[in-house]
């Protein structure tokens, strides 16, 4: 499919018919913005942004030594810190420059899901092993 749209709750709509997934894509994240949401997807293992409900995406990879490094497996957002995060094959990113700027977390292996909550970071790694962070990221328990 696609990403559906609605206003109601009711009647779903495609937000971008130029937008489709293949299997293991669709990880979705929304940050608030004083001009409305802005979206973070993951699509065939990279990162796009939408400031426009989804109507229209670029890529939020940042770039040189702030890029997001590695096949990107699963965003998460804390919008009270206006900060993203992406698990990678190749670790745990940050953002807080909404996907201009990727900063690498001391996370050792690849992290296939991550779920957020102010300094507490939950992430599943690609052996399915569970880790915790109650650091912002610093430091891990599993």
């Amino acid at each position: 499919g696609g990403l559906l749209h609605s206003t109601d709750g009711k009647t779903w709509n495609p937000a971008s018919p130029d937008v489709s997934f293949s299997r293991g894509d669709g990880s979705l994240a929304t940050l608030p913005q004083p001009t409305g949401p802005m979206l973070f997807m993951v699509r065939d293992g990279s990162v796009l942004r939408s400031t426009d409900a989804g109507r229209t995406w670029a890529a939020a990879a940042g770039a040189g030594n702030l890029a997001l490094n590695g096949f990107v497996q699963a965003i998460a957002a804390d919008p009270d810190r206006n900060t993203v995060y992406a698990a990678t094959d190749r670790g745990l990113f940050f953002t807080n420059a909404l996907g201009t700027q990727w900063i690498q977390l001391p996370f050792h292996g690849g992290a296939a899901a991550i779920g957020v909550q102010g300094d507490q970071l939950a992430v599943v790694d690609s052996d399915g092993r569970f880790f915790l962070s109650r650091s912002g990221g610093a430091t891990w328990q599993n």
